[in-house]
């Protein structure tokens, strides 16, 4: 779940419930605390759970990386595709080129300073990878910024 933080909103792609997998899309009003089903288009991604989202201000699109499909017991199991979605129109767009391994639990997080979403970490099939990538809005293409041996530390 992903806040949009100008309308008050938050965006929910996908999930899990009682061994079933979704892709729908829902936008909870955070004053009426109601739930209202989005219609989507385009490349809509593939059902799945455990996958990171982040939303990009300045475009009112939300960037859903990764996540899982079955029960992580496969490589196969495994989601490293990137989509955005246009919250005005509803239309998806697979983002195409290189990116992140397949994972799931990835944290996501948008910087309007940089204009740009960055991910770091998550869970692959048999490891815990720790590269930190850099998503530029404008161009639509992920960058591989680094590849730490730990946590990233941040400082102001």
């Amino acid at each position: 779940m992903t806040q949009t933080p100008a309308a008050d909103q938050a965006l929910l792609f996908g999930g899990f419930s009682r061994g079933t997998r979704f892709n729908d899309t829902w936008r909870f009003d955070l004053q009426s605390k109601t739930w209202t089903e989005l219609a989507t288009a385009g490349t809509v991604p593939a059902k799945r759970c455990l996958h990171a989202s982040a939303f990009i201000v300045s475009r009112s699109e939300l960037l859903m990386f990764g996540g899982i499909a079955g029960g992580g017991t496969r490589a196969g199991d495994f989601f490293g595709d990137t989509h955005v979605l246009d919250v005005a129109t509803g239309s998806w767009t697979r983002v195409e080129g290189e990116g992140p391994s397949p994972r799931e639990g990835t944290v996501m997080v948008y910087s309007s300073d940089a204009d740009a979403v960055f991910l770091w970490g998550g869970k692959a099939f048999d490891h815990y990878p720790t590269e930190l990538w850099r998503f530029e809005v404008e161009a639509l293409s992920l960058i591989h910024i680094s590849e730490p041996t730990r946590p990233l530390y941040i400082s102001y």
